[in-house]
């Protein structure tokens, strides 16, 4: 999945066979909400977040599912493309969450809440897997997948 972060708002890709110019999912501090952008960055259609949600950080999607972290409900909730909410997970390092990616069936969340570390949890149950620390040191704000290794600033790192 590619990220990309432009102003406030968080872009994760993903296809859709059925939309034909889909491209990017995004969630928006400004609107608090999900938006899905064709190739040029359009907006076409999207939903808003759950109460209680207003600090979105972090976004991903497997084309089916999209999983919104927000850092003030120190939470991630997963979504259909309707914005049914699927199922919802909280932990104390999703407070500071400023990066979150799908890798396999694991929720791959970065956070500034302690050392340079990134936590893996199950996608579905939000149950915590492991951890590997961040070779680069430094603050993550982002984090992208490209099936074999996991981007932090650019860099590869081995999943």
């Amino acid at each position: 999945m590619k990220i990309r972060f432009l102003c406030l708002t968080v872009l994760a890709f993903f296809g859709l066979a059925s939309t034909a110019s889909a491209g990017y999912v995004a969630a928006s501090w400004q609107t608090n909400s999900v938006a899905f952008l064709d190739d040029n960055f359009v907006q076409y259609g999207g939903f808003g977040l759950t109460t209680g949600a207003s600090g979105p950080n972090g976004i991903a999607t497997d084309g089916s599912t999209i999983w919104v972290g927000d850092f003030s409900t120190a939470s991630v909730t997963r979504y259909d493309f309707s914005g049914n909410v699927l199922g919802e997970f909280f932990d104390p390092g999703f407070t500071a969450l400023q990066g979150m990616e799908l890798v396999g069936s694991e929720l791959a969340v970065a956070s500034i809440t302690g050392p340079d570390t990134i936590n893996f949890y199950d996608s579905i149950t939000g149950t915590y897997i492991r951890s590997i620390t961040d070779p680069l040191v430094g603050h993550i704000e982002g984090l992208a997948y490209d099936g074999s290794n996991l981007f932090v600033r650019g860099t590869p790192i081995a999943v």
